[in-house]
């Protein structure tokens, strides 16, 4: 049986938690775009959510975690027992048997400096380029037209994207792709949901209509076992008083509307994508700015800014430092905003399961 194979046999089990939860979450409102898929994962006892009855679908990925997820999920058992060869990989911790089956498979390759980075966030690129030879994606021998412009014709990770856009596993349905913007768990939910229904029904595309046609499986069990211990960032601690979390709606900012709610926590070196519509076309520019606390003069907050086209924006803004922070999103070059309260954090607090974070990389 091939590993696509096994994976089509209901063994696609992110293991995000022991314990299926109900398929409400007090953090994942029924007007997300996610929950669709989130609910219809949970339903099939494929993904969880915490104790507290939280999903957390904004918190990101790290790339050994995204390994364990993916192999463990396909059905593959880690057990190659040769060294990775990487200097920053402890090849007793509990996530070296994944790294070195995927460095065995060629799913993996590592940094130009001979270091594979564990503890970095997974990106969109690498994701793709992973779950692509896990779930043996034919891809193309060359790409002819690029799926995206930012997503050269040469790059080690375009016929992947190549291959998820014609199937329709994307969200994005722009000119760009972003591939080095992070995975968070709501957006692979969304990815290998697409993946994993296809697959089901045995239709070419994903469609939405087969969400209909194909009901959640029973949930089934896991045998994939629990890491020994989180990656965490190194010699990071938290010194100051998160805000409770919460998120935001939509519509909170004035003549903006957000393509989704949003949430007051971020963690460092997060990249967040503020997608939205403007009421005024008038504006050729909007941005986001990030003011420490006590501090008033614009000169010493942190803006990122990008360009209004047809009405919409999408602006990457990147936490860079942990705090408390206010925050506020201004159309045109200058202007007064409603300002949240957020916090950036340079850890999740207390995991209670084997996700962590760090920073975002770009490579295979």
């Amino acid at each position: 049986m091939t590993r696509k194979k096994l994976m089509a046999a209901a063994t696609l089990a992110l293991l995000w938690g022991s314990t299926v939860q109900a398929a409400v979450f007090s953090d994942l409102p029924d007007s997300s775009r996610y929950a669709a898929s989130i609910e219809y994962l949970v339903a099939s006892g494929i993904i969880s959510g915490y104790p507290d009855n939280t999903f957390r679908p904004d918190q990101n990925v790290n790339r050994v975690e995204f390994l364990k997820i993916a192999l463990g999920a396909s059905g593959i058992e880690a057990d190659e027992s040769d060294p990775t060869g990487f200097p920053d990989v402890d090849e007793t911790a509990w996530y070296a048997k994944y790294v070195r089956e995927a460095k065995k498979e060629g799913w993996i390759e590592g940094y130009p400096d001979g270091t594979f980075k564990p503890e970095q966030f997974v990106n969109k690129a690498e994701a793709l380029k992973i779950i692509s030879g896990i779930q043996e994606w034919n891809l193309s021998e060359e790409v002819i037209k690029v799926p995206f412009q930012d997503t050269p014709r040469a790059a080690w990770y375009t016929r992947s994207v190549e291959y998820a856009k014609n199937k329709n596993f994307l969200e994005e349905t722009g000119d760009n792709f972003y591939p080095e913007a992070t995975y968070s768990r709501a957006k692979i939910s969304e990815l290998l949901f697409r993946t994993y229904i296809t697959e089901k029904s045995g239709e070419d595309v994903y469609s939405t209509d087969l969400i209909n046609l194909y009901p959640p499986s029973a949930p089934v069990s896991s045998t994939a076992e629990s890491t020994d211990g989180p990656v965490m960032p190194a010699e990071q601690e938290q010194d100051f008083s998160a805000e409770e979390f919460k998120m935001y709606t939509k519509n909170f900012f004035e003549d903006v509307e957000l393509k989704e709610d949003f949430p007051n926590t971020f963690y460092l070196n997060e990249v967040y994508f503020f997608d939205g519509i403007v009421d005024d076309a008038s504006d050729e520019k909007a941005f986001v700015f990030i003011a420490p606390p006590n501090v008033s003069s614009p000169d010493d907050y942190t803006t990122f800014i990008a360009p209004i086209e047809h009405d919409t924006f999408l602006i990457p803004v990147v936490f860079r430092e942990p705090g408390n922070y206010r925050l506020g999103l201004i159309l045109g070059e200058s202007g007064e905003s409603k300002v949240v309260d957020i916090s950036v954090l340079p850890a999740i607090p207390e995991p209670e399961t084997d996700l962590q974070i760090t920073e975002t990389p770009l490579s295979p």
